[in-house]
């Protein structure tokens, strides 16, 4: 797995992003209608933010949370407040291949992680290995996003489909969780969806997001369309199309729960 927004810059875009109407993590968690007791597991915990509100807010035990990424495990762990310290455990570990993580969970997590990774059904089927019988895996996922950008500029549209075409990632994800819940065996799967319409403050807040998407994974999209000038080119043309009246961007946010 390779996280697409791998930058130190990312953990203020991630602590931001959170504040936005969009990204709420009370009516998130509302959505998905889960109490956390017991042990639970964040997986792809990002700078803890989840961890830190779960903390905050249920009855839990424990949380181990892990991060792809280093960089962001090591910033998790300077903004947890000393009494999460002593029941957050933060750590390294790839969603493919969870190499560290052990024990069983009543509780597991993933919130906006699967997108980044080549086989999200994989993903979920690991998880699911970690949750005791009985016990519920819970994936807050979208759909749509970024590339559900429609717009008369056709430059931008072949640049978008020649992303969407290369892109090491599934970006419309969100439809297939309840799906892949069911194929790794899970039973009383549940789902529902909100559809976020990008104007009005909705809009000025995404746009300041994919502003601060873009410098993240400047040097991503400079790989993957192995031309600096085409990556450059393409977040101008979005972020200003972004903001035309005529361009739409609506997308899809899925809450998804099964228990084993």
């Amino acid at each position: 797995m390779k996280y697409s927004m791998e930058n130190t810059i990312e953990a203020s875009r991630l602590e931001q992003q959170v504040l936005d109407k969009t990204y709420n993590l009370t009516s998130e968690l509302a959505a998905l209608g889960v109490q956390f007791t017991g042990r639970v597991l964040d997986a792809g915990c990002g700078t803890g933010v989840l961890s830190r509100h779960i903390s905050n807010n249920y009855p839990i035990a424990s949380i181990d949370a892990f991060d792809y990424s280093d960089i962001r495990v090591a910033q998790a762990k300077t903004l947890v407040t000393p009494h999460q310290k002593n029941h957050i455990h933060f750590y390294q570990d790839d969603i493919l291949q969870l190499a560290q993580t052990t024990g069983k969970f009543d509780h597991i997590i993933s919130r906006y992680v699967i997108e980044h990774t080549n086989d999200a059904r994989k993903a979920i089927e690991n998880l699911s290995q970690y949750l005791q019988k009985g016990g519920t895996l819970s994936i807050i996922e979208l759909d749509g996003v970024f590339f559900n950008l429609y717009t008369s500029h056709q430059e931008l549209n072949e640049l978008i489909a020649e992303l969407k075409s290369l892109a090491p990632f599934d970006l419309n994800v969100g439809r297939k969780v309840p799906a892949y819940l069911e194929q790794v065996g899970l039973k009383e799967i549940s789902w529902s969806a909100d559809q976020i319409c990008c104007n009005g403050t909705i809009l000025k807040e995404e746009f300041e997001n994919t502003k601060l998407r873009f410098k993240s994974m400047h040097p991503f999209l400079c790989d993957v369309l192995s031309s600096e000038k085409k990556a450059t080119r393409l977040e101008e043309l979005y972020l200003s199309e972004m903001n035309r009246p005529s361009s739409t961007l609506v997308f899809t946010k899925f809450f998804c729960s099964a228990k084993k």
